[in-house]
């Protein structure tokens, strides 16, 4: 797993993307906390993460997690 900023907020915030695998070619992106007062689902795609990264069944490549 490799994680770096992929940008930033209007608020100048950071915008963290997680990459999972080898590929190119994103075959799924989430995109967590679109209103900054609903946190569950950024904890979830976290969970998610971590399961995958040590070496969980989905083949995700590219996760944006976001905390605007």
């Amino acid at each position: 797993m490799r994680l770096e900023q992929a940008g930033s907020s209007n608020e100048g915030r950071p915008i963290w993307l997680a990459r999972l695998g080898n590929s190119d070619k994103p075959a799924v992106m989430i995109i967590t906390q679109q209103h900054g007062n609903e946190p569950h689902g950024t904890e979830a795609a976290v969970n998610l993460i971590k399961r995958l990264a040590s070496g969980g069944p989905c083949p995700a490549r590219y996760w944006i997690i976001c905390r605007c």
